[in-house]
């Protein structure tokens, strides 16, 4: 009876691991099939992107990746430190300033250096929707 009683309790386990194994599997397969229904954007090397909060975490990750898919990339960096890590880390395409974002002299120092590196016909009239953002927040 004891030994019935063990073969019993590891079947048991090792039916919980596969049924276990079989639901992350299905979930993994839910969440990757609903990410790749996101649209794709076209045309990036297009595109012009600012980005604020770029010394490390997100900011940093999303300048780096959207500077290797070929968009103009212009980071903003808290600090000195943070402007030299993306210069090392991305190609000359990208365009990292200093920026603090609670100073406004700083957000509009930032404002005309954007102006003045965008080509004609771009950001006019989208140029001012990062300051809206920004205060949004």
């Amino acid at each position: 009876m004891g030994i019935i009683t063990l073969v019993y309790g590891i079947l048991c386990i090792e039916t919980w691991k596969i049924i276990v194994s079989v639901m992350l599997c299905f979930v993994l397969y839910v969440v990757l099939n609903y990410l790749r229904s996101f649209p794709k954007l076209k045309d990036l090397d297009n595109r012009w992107i600012l980005i604020t909060g770029c010394d490390t975490g997100f900011g940093q990750a999303l300048a780096t990746r959207l500077d290797r898919h070929g968009c103009h990339v212009i980071a903003t960096c808290l600090t000195a430190k943070g402007v030299t890590s993306l210069f090392h880390k991305t190609s000359p395409q990208l365009v990292s300033l200093q920026m603090d974002v609670t100073d406004n002299k700083q957000i509009e120092q930032v404002h005309q250096h954007v102006k003045s590196i965008l080509p004609p016909g771009k950001g006019e009239g989208d140029i001012f929707k990062f300051k809206i953002h920004y205060f949004a927040f």
